[in-house]
């Protein structure tokens, strides 16, 4: 066989005689199917209650109706995350092994080490590097930036 050409195997995809069936409703009364019919029905009440809520409620509404959301959380403090790690501003994480007195430029220093040995790229371990770089945000609110 050339270049190019027909296909050698023309419908060796559809070997079968019977017509193909699609979209097959489900017998959830069957023995089978009955475990998995709680989470159908939980599957198609979220279903429903989306497609009433964004049908009553145009594109507009619903992102204004974020936005109140959004402002309130902010408002209450929810996405702050300075509270979240305030008992952990004091600590040093172990991986950097420094005194809790140093300076910026310490942390600075010993993070870009760290990141530099333990990079995957490098053949460091993801899971290490991963922990400095949560250990480093943390550290970054200790020094807020001026």
């Amino acid at each position: 066989m050339g270049k190019g050409g027909a296909n050698p195997y023309p419908g060796w995809w559809a070997t079968s005689d019977k017509p193909v069936e699609r979209d097959i409703p489900t017998d959830w009364s069957s023995p089978d199917m009955k475990p998995y019919r709680y989470y159908h029905d939980e599957e198609e009440k979220e279903r429903k209650e989306k497609d009433t809520y964004y049908n009553e409620k145009g594109y507009s509404e619903r992102r204004k109706e974020f936005q109140e959301e959004f402002k309130r959380k902010f408002m209450e403090g929810e996405f702050n995350q300075s509270e979240i790690f305030k008992e952990d501003l004091n600590e040093v994480h172990p991986i950097f092994k420094i005194k809790k007195s140093s300076s910026e430029e310490d942390f600075k220093k010993q993070y870009k080490k760290l990141i530099l040995k333990h990079h995957p790229d490098k053949g460091g371990e993801p899971c290490i590097f991963i922990q400095i770089k949560e250990a480093w945000d943390i550290i970054k609110l200790r020094f807020p930036p001026i």
